[in-house]
């Protein structure tokens, strides 16, 4: 590790079109020891790094560092270091890219009417009254750059969220989405064989229903309702209709 440096010649500049500088200096340390490698010279904080800022042009980058020993009795090392303002831009890694969240109005035909207390209206034989009518819900789209795609996204057609969850710094409570639509997309030809993958399509209703879904069977839901302390057993697509 070096234990002192100094610069001994400020070295050649090189200019070129369009404003580009290169320099070269060269720098005298010593270390501390006699079995410092070239690899612990580089390491020493005391050396220059790449990709710091060359201290004499803040607009120049370090590009290179070479290490060599010139005395081995007194541990003394002549270290070049070259800087230059052409600084190629780093390729952003698709993998690197944040998720994307989009929010779109979704107009769709629910079939189950409530009353003004969000209660479902049923006949005089406890059937839901049933006819079509319009209404509206938020849908948020959230995608995301992977490399291969999650074993896990099999499981999550249809899934509604059993806790409460943040979505674009929008907090939804428990049993207020729902994922749907999942899609993923083509095989990216590039260095990193990513694919775009919408992991996550919530559908937040228009208002929630002051009843809820809970797991009863494979491929069916309990309809609870607060009115009525029995619960009846409906096919899953028929609860997600009436739920959503």
């Amino acid at each position: 590790m070096l234990v002192s440096i100094s610069k001994v010649w400020g070295g050649r500049g090189e200019f070129e079109l369009r404003s580009r500088r290169g320099y070269t200096r060269r720098f005298l340390g010593r270390s501390g020891r006699s079995d410092d490698s070239e690899l612990d010279i580089k390491r020493s904080p005391l050396c220059p790094q790449v990709g710091d800022l060359d201290p004499y042009d803040r607009l120049a980058v370090i590009r290179r560092v070479q290490v060599r020993l010139i005395d081995f009795t007194d541990r003394e090392w002549e270290i070049t270091v070259t800087s230059s303002t052409d600084v190629p831009e780093r390729e952003i890694s698709p993998l690197e890219k944040p998720a994307e969240i989009s929010w779109d109005s979704d107009q769709f035909e629910a079939t189950t009417v409530f009353d003004r207390d969000r209660r479902p209206v049923t006949n005089s034989a406890g059937d839901l009254v049933l006819f079509p009518y319009e209404d509206s819900r938020w849908v948020a789209d959230v995608s995301k750059n992977v490399a291969r795609v999650p074993r896990w996204i099999t499981q999550f057609n249809n899934a509604i969220n059993s806790g409460s969850i943040s979505v674009d710094g929008i907090r939804f409570p428990k049993r207020t989405l729902m994922c749907k639509h999942l899609r993923i997309g083509t095989q990216q030809t590039t260095k990193l064989n990513d694919r775009d993958v919408t992991f996550l399509r919530a559908y937040v209703p228009a208002a929630r229903p002051a009843w809820g879904l809970a797991d009863h069977a494979p491929g069916r839901r309990v309809q609870r309702t607060p009115s009525r302390s029995t619960a009846r057993a409906e096919p899953a697509d028929r609860c997600d209709r009436h739920r959503w």
